[in-house]
Formats: C-alpha cells, sequence, structure tokens
C-alpha cells in the first residue's frame, strides 16, 4: 500500500484554464509498434509497443493509445487481468522506470475490435519517468485465426497521448505506425503501408465550433428542454462524448462552444459558463484511464487541478478529491459504474 501524501490540493491557475503545454503541430514521442513478418494459423504472435524519441520535460508519466484489431483475423489472448477495480495492475507492461509505481488501466471492445489502454505512473520522483528510448515497452499477444494472407493492427494516431513528470504537458500528441503480418506462405513481405482502412474509427466531429459574427445572443438561456444547469459560472450535468450540436442545442439563441470536455466554455455576447463533466478531469470530454491517473494524482498531492478539474473530479460531498473518486472514474470507464447515476 502506497503511502498517502497528506497535502491540501490548492488551485494554483486561473479557473477556467485547461492545462496542456503541447502544440498541435508537434509530437512528443513515437510510439514504435512491431510484430512478426509472417504468422502460421493458430500461433499467438506478440505486438510490441516501444516509447522512443521522448522529448516530453521531465520525462513521460504516462502513455495511452488504442489499437485496433481485425477479429475475423486475430483474437486477444489477454481479456482481462488489466481491468481491475483495484490499484497497481501491471499486464502488459514488459519494460517500465519503476515496476512497483506504474501501472495498466485498460478495457477491451471486442464488440469493434481495440484495446484502449493507459500505462502511468502517479509517483513524480525523476526515476519513476521514461525519459529514453525502450524505458516504456509494451506487449499484447493475439492469437491469429486468419488461414492466409494479410492480418494488420492499426493504432491511430488521434488515440496516442502522454504526459510529462509533473504534468504541464498533458495530453501531449504521439505519433504511431501500423504493423501487417502475413501468412507463412508469402513469398516476400509487402512494405507496411497505408492501406488498412481505418474509415470505421476515424471521429468526423468537430470538437470547437467559434462564431465571430453578431448573432450570438445576449445571455445564456437554457432550452426547456435542457438537461444541464448553470451554477456559479459552471455549466453542470453534461455528459461524457457529448457533441458541440447538442451542447449547442441546450440554449437557447445562438452561442459558442470551444469545446466538449471539462473546462471548455460556452459563451454568449456577454456571458460565459464553464462546462464541468463529472469525471473527466483531463477535459478532453471523455472518461477514461488516464481521468483516472489524473484523479489519483491529485488525491496523493502530486498534481495540482485547476477549480474546473477539481469540481469534474469530486463526485461526492468532499471539496477535495478522495480515493473512492479516482477508483469510481476507473470503475466507469470498466463499465461496472456510471458516474452519472446520481445526477
Amino acid at each position: 500500500m502506497k503511502k498517502v501524501i497528506s497535502a491540501a490540493i490548492s488551485v494554483v491557475l486561473i479557473a477556467f484554464a485547461v492545462i496542456s503545454g503541447v502544440c498541435a503541430d508537434n509530437t512528443y514521442f513515437t510510439l514504435s509498434v512491431t510484430a512478426p513478418e509472417s504468422y502460421k494459423s493458430g500461433s499467438t504472435v506478440d505486438i510490441v509497443f516501444t516509447v522512443k524519441d521522448i522529448t516530453l520535460s521531465g520525462g513521460m508519466s504516462y502513455a495511452s493509445f488504442r489499437v485496433y484489431y481485425d477479429k475475423t483475423k486475430a483474437v486477444p489472448v489477454l481479456k482481462d487481468g488489466f481491468s481491475s477495480e483495484i490499484d497497481s495492475c501491471k499486464t502488459f507492461i514488459t519494460n517500465c522506470p519503476d515496476a512497483e509505481s506504474w501501472e495498466s488501466i485498460g478495457l477491451l471492445n471486442e464488440d469493434e475490435g481495440y484495446y484502449d489502454l493507459t500505462f502511468g505512473t502517479d509517483d513524480v520522483f525523476i526515476t519513476k519517468v521514461a525519459d529514453n528510448n525502450g524505458d516504456i515497452v509494451f506487449t499484447i499477444p493475439f492469437r491469429i485465426i486468419a488461414q492466409e494472407g494479410e492480418v494488420a493492427f492499426h493504432v491511430p494516431d488521434e488515440y496516442v497521448r502522454g504526459g510529462n513528470r509533473d504534468l504541464t504537458q498533458l495530453e501531449a500528441l504521439g505519433s504511431a505506425n501500423d504493423v501487417f503480418i502475413y501468412d507463412h506462405t508469402y513469398n516476400s513481405y509487402p512494405d507496411n503501408g497505408s492501406d488498412y482502412d481505418d474509415s470505421h474509427n476515424s471521429q468526423q466531429s468537430s470538437d470547437t465550433d467559434y462564431d465571430n459574427s453578431d448573432n450570438l445572443a445576449e445571455y445564456l438561456i437554457l432550452a426547456d428542454n435542457a438537461t444541464v444547469t448553470i451554477e456559479n459560472g459552471f455549466l453542470l450535468g453534461l455528459r461524457d462524448r457529448a457533441t458541440v450540436a447538442q451542447i449547442k442545442s441546450m440554449f437557447k439563441g445562438n452561442v459558442n462552444v470551444s469545446g466538449t470536455g471539462t473546462g471548455a466554455l460556452v459563451s454568449s455576447a456577454k456571458q460565459s459558463v464553464c462546462i464541468i463533466v463529472r469525471g473527466d478531469v483531463s477535459g478532453d470530454g471523455r472518461i477514461d484511464g488516464k481521468d483516472y491517473l489524473f484523479a489519483k494524482r491529485a488525491f496523493l498531492g502530486t498534481f495540482l487541478l485547476t477549480q474546473a478539474q477539481q469540481k469534474a473530479g469530486c463526485l461526492g460531498d468532499s471539496d477535495s478529491i478522495t480515493a473512492f473518486d479516482y477508483l469510481k472514474i476507473k470503475r466507469h470507464f470498466l463499465g461496472t459504474y456510471d458516474v452519472f447515476c446520481l445526477l
């Protein structure tokens, strides 16, 4: 059991600000994905993910990604052991800076054929974070059921994210490659190209919608059928994965929506409110392993939250995040609890 650092969590950033520290034109690390060149039907292959080219200030404290597989050709070998409701799962971690403090948080969606995984540490000591190529390696085994042809594993860049030691660089962009395995009867193996059809994985919705025209409503007035409330400058009651269009529909008249996650703003000509999504501590509009990790670090006193992040992470009556809060966030991501059940 880790010793809990007893420290008051103070708000040190301007309310409504969202920590980012990243430039959209840059990537801060590479996720190098490798696999055997060939397979035999019925065999097990290891897909290896190695973090390289880390340029995050102070080193990397977490990495997250999503890997898609063709469920008609490959079957995951490990279907549990990484989605425990307790702390410190180690599944898939082949190498990391500190085996005691790093953990796996993730889920397997067999219907759509993907793993959604986050690996991280709540320990901010420099020896616990990753700086060098190969400091972090994950290995995911699959059993190949294809009889012949190509088996593809797709890692979309849009899900490859990381954070530095003190999380001043949050949701930092990474890049990854796809891999292709061919049956052992092939005479030559084509290059790992871009023939994989990921149209079913792409997200088409916009995260922002800003109107500079004079058509904005003067004040924010909720629509009669709105499922949200406005209290003390915050928009409360919004669920995760909402779209800009859904948020705009909750107001009378035209409004600007800067994003869909915690910390984003909804604005009229003379008024703005800050969006709070319960459980969405990172502010990306989704509840996943990163939110669990950030809430846990806030509880341990190793990460300072904005006022908006604090409100998103406090699921009970307390003014500060508790162990129950971050475990509820983890359970929501795993599908065994609903953080919105009390709304």
